[in-house]
C-alpha cells in the first residue's frame, strides 16, 4: 500500500483532497496576507523575507507540540520543564537564591 491509499482507509478520497486543498489554500493565503501587511506599512519591507519562513516555523511548532506531548505520556518525564539558558547568568545556582 504506497501513497494516499494508506490514508484513504480513515478518510474518502473527496474529503481527503479537499481537506488538502483547503490546507494549501489556508497557508498560503495567510502567508499572502503577511507580505500584503509588510507591504503596506512603512519601514516592514524588511519583513518580507522572514514572512517567507512562517511555513518553516509552523512545522517547529508542529515538531514542538509532538515533543511536548510525547513529554506528557512518559510517566518520569511528566513534570519536567526544559529551561533554556539565556546568558544573563553566569551561575544557574546563584540565580535560585
Amino acid at each position: 500500500m504506497d501513497g494516499p491509499r494508506r490514508i484513504e482507509v480513515l478518510y474518502p478520497g473527496p474529503t481527503l483532497y479537499g481537506g488538502v486543498a483547503v490546507m494549501l489554500l489556508g497557508n498560503l493565503t495567510t502567508i499572502y496576507l503577511f507580505l500584503i501587511a509588510c507591504a503596506v506599512r512603512p519601514g516592514l519591507h524588511r519583513a518580507v523575507p522572514a514572512m517567507l519562513t512562517m511555513p518553516l516555523y509552523w512545522a517547529l511548532m508542529s515538531v514542538a507540540a509532538l515533543r511536548a506531548v510525547t513529554q506528557l505520556l512518559r510517566p518520569g518525564r511528566r513534570h519536567y520543564w526544559e529551561l533554556t539558558a539565556h546568558g544573563l547568568v553566569l551561575d544557574p545556582d546563584s540565580a535560585r537564591s
